[in-house]
């Protein structure tokens, strides 16, 4: 299936700022362990089998634990989603066992969502079958990423600048003026690719 360019951008803005990922779940009120780093791993989640099973990105997070300086504490798999798809509720749930086995830790998915409507659709447990077996994923809708009119805060956090201005700058022009104060063509045009797919 074909990738749109919102799309890619959007898993290129958590491929280039892993903690951001983490910084979201913590505000969503995941409990993620301190950790060292963050490093991004193989998307690859499958088997070897002739259906292909890859995240948009994987996060490991790890420290020290015992002898091991750099011990797998936590995985995060980050999914961008623009449009709603009854599949991705089967396929999710083998994302997080596949990144679990494989790296014998604990793992969270958190969902990027452009569009709050996609959003609010994906905010609800995905039920396995087995009793009490229930996936929740974690959801990033615009409704929960903050509106950043501060240029020196964009300069700081310039991932998460991007992503509010994604989220609100068609109604917020302050949110746009922060991020174009501090921006060169190349990101200006990716936010022109994801401001113009969020209102779509």
């Amino acid at each position: 299936m074909a990738v749109s360019p919102e799309h890619q951008i959007y898993a290129e803005l958590f491929s280039d700022a892993p903690d951001m990922a983490v910084a979201f779940l913590r505000d969503l009120g995941v409990e993620v362990p301190k950790y060292d780093r963050s490093e991004l791993t193989s998307c690859d989640l499958g088997h070897v089998d002739p259906v292909e099973r890859r995240s948009d990105v994987a996060i490991m997070l790890r420290d020290k634990v015992g002898e091991d300086p750099l011990a797998r504490l936590m995985g995060v798999v980050v999914e961008v989603q623009r449009d709603t798809s009854e599949r991705k509720r089967f396929t999710w749930p083998e994302y997080l066992c596949a990144l679990r086995s494989k790296n014998e830790c604990p793992v969270t998915l958190l969902v990027i969502c452009p569009r709050q409507h996609v959003a609010d659709w994906y905010d609800e447990p995905i039920p396995l079958g087995h009793p009490g077996f229930a996936l929740k994923p974690v959801v990033l809708g615009p409704d929960r990423i903050p509106a950043i009119t501060d240029p020196a805060k964009v300069g700081r956090f310039p991932t998460l600048g991007v992503l509010s201005a994604a989220a609100h700058g068609p109604a917020d022009p302050d949110v746009i003026r922060a991020l174009h104060l501090l921006t060169d063509s190349s990101c200006q045009r990716a936010l022109e690719e994801l401001v113009k797919g969020s209102r779509s």
